[in-house]
């Protein structure tokens, strides 16, 4: 980010300039207003890019504000994950593969997990269900033996009552 920040300010350092030689021909109080507006801006940007990587970066090693050559690997050294390294460094491309092979086994853990959690439910629903059939049938059987109990002695009882 600090090497976000850098840049911007490069830019309003550019844009001042122009801005400012345009001001003169106006007048010399818009110039040094002009001035002063963008050099305030500047300043906020350096602050905002040494608050963002000082910690990480030393002073030493922060990007400048030279033009970019292919030589100077200062965007692929910038900040803690140096995060221009990847696109620009084969050891980098390495790494991001690695990573992104990373992620995809685990997505892949994680979907086996979940099935296996899915599956696990499914199971115990169906022993659930198994269970509340076997009850409801012996339910059903042990009513069918009282009616027939309560029948055997309901027609004991009507044949002693007929033989009496």
């Amino acid at each position: 980010m600090g090497c976000v920040f850098s840049c911007l300010a490069s830019t309003f350092i550019y844009a001042g300039e122009v801005l400012q030689q345009l001001c003169l021909a106006v007048g010399e109080i818009s110039a040094v207003l002009v001035r002063a507006l963008f050099g305030l801006v500047v300043v906020l940007c350096d602050v905002l890019a040494a608050v963002s990587c000082c910690w990480r970066v030393p002073w030493s090693e922060r990007p400048d504000r030279s033009t970019y050559s292919y030589d100077t690997r200062l965007l692929a050294d910038v900040g803690g994950q140096k995060v221009l390294s990847g696109a620009f460094t084969k050891q980098g491309r390495e790494q991001r593969r690695q990573i992104k092979e990373a992620r995809n086994k685990e997505r892949e853990l994680e979907a086996e997990q979940r099935a296996a959690k899915r599956k696990e439910e499914k199971e115990a629903k169906e022993k659930q269900k198994a269970a509340a059939k076997a009850e409801v049938a012996d339910e059903k059987a042990a009513a069918k033996k009282e009616e027939t109990a309560t029948e055997a002695t309901a027609s004991a009882t009507t044949t002693e009552a007929a033989r009496a």
